[in-house]
């Protein structure tokens, strides 16, 4: 019935995108200030939650409750994640993965066989565009460009890279919403700088369009006076 009625009434399928949408949006505020009242309230149900879920398991609270701001790593919105850990044929382990061996993972103390073992350990999230090496003006690198930290205008062009534009540049990701609209919108953005360049080209002519530095300094200026008080930048946090 749900299906039939987003596939023939089209505003419902549009509305409840932007309820999704702006239900995510709420929790920009507690992302990007750890002290805001949404943080602590954030803090408070998921402490609830948890005593509810696990009230004879006082053993998890601590494993359980991070030390660190909202926001810090992905926002996990479920209502079984805390049941599943109180299964009897569930165990969290905390402790430091030693090595694997032929039968099973050594951890800080002692050793557990396993028939199978998952690996997902992520990807190399600070280095971006790797391993493509890019080459701009005067032959100069990417990586020696962002050899002090990845910076971008928009997140989007780099200085000494004419016509360059990349999508999901530096702080261009989030915590709190899909990425999808993030890439949207710099995908807007790049079809603005690729229609002057290909209109030269049929003019007979060239265009080289690259960000000034003191643009580019200013934007990141700004994106960092946001940043500095954000859930990414608290002492307790260790994430992408």
């Amino acid at each position: 019935m749900t299906r039939a009625l987003y596939r023939y009434l089209p505003p419902l399928r549009w509305r409840k995108r932007a309820t999704l949408m702006d239900f995510r949006e709420a929790f920009y505020g507690a992302v990007i200030d750890g002290e805001n009242p949404l943080a602590g309230e954030i803090r408070d149900s998921c402490v609830q939650q948890m005593h509810a879920a696990l009230p004879d398991r006082k053993d998890l609270w601590d494993k359980l409750t991070p030390n660190y701001n909202p926001g810090c790593k992905r926002v996990l919105i479920s209502d079984d994640y805390y049941p599943t850990l109180a299964r009897e044929n569930v165990r969290l382990e905390t402790r430091p993965i030693s090595k694997l061996n032929e039968t099973g993972i050594q951890v800080e103390g002692s050793e557990e066989e396993y028939d199978l073992v998952v690996c997902a350990t992520g990807f190399q999230t600070l280095e971006f565009m790797h391993p493509i090496e890019l080459y701009g003006k005067g032959g100069r690198a990417l990586s020696d460009i962002w050899k002090t930290g990845a910076r971008a205008f928009k997140g989007v062009t780099v200085q000494d890279l004419p016509n360059f534009g990349m999508l999901y540049g530096p702080n261009t990701n989030l915590g709190h919403n899909s990425i999808i609209l993030m890439i949207e919108a710099q995908s807007r953005y790049i079809n603005a700088l690729v229609k002057p360049v290909l209109e030269a080209r049929r003019q007979g002519t060239r265009l080289s369009l690259s960000p000034k530095q003191s643009s580019l300094d200013e934007y990141n200026d700004a994106v960092q006076k946001i940043l500095k008080n954000s859930s990414f930048a608290d002492p307790g946090c260790n994430s992408w």
